[in-house]
């Protein structure tokens, strides 16, 4: 019974931040490629509740690579080049 209560929290929380993302700006091509990329990580996640597939490893690396991605949409790398000084010298 714990094991379907995540699981339904975790479902409604991908449709929620898919749903957010489409609401927020349709037009914006980076929100509408997170969005289908979250649509896609929900489809996996939820025919792995019938039949397990996550025990394939391809199917993890991709399910990470896609959630990645669409971190790096939303987020960005959280790498700041600029911030970073050049050499000691410089501090």
């Amino acid at each position: 019974m714990v094991t379907l209560a995540i699981f339904a929290g975790l479902t409604g929380s991908m449709v929620f931040l898919t749903w957010k993302l489409l609401v927020a700006r349709p037009t914006d091509h980076r929100r509408l490629e997170a969005a289908g990329l979250m649509l896609a990580i929900l489809a996996v996640t939820l025919h792995a509740g019938i039949n397990f597939i996550y025990y394939y490893a391809f199917m993890n690396i991709l399910v990470g690579l896609f959630a990645g991605r669409v971190w790096w949409l939303m987020y960005g790398s959280g790498i700041h080049w600029m911030d970073a000084p050049r050499s000691w010298d410089d501090q």
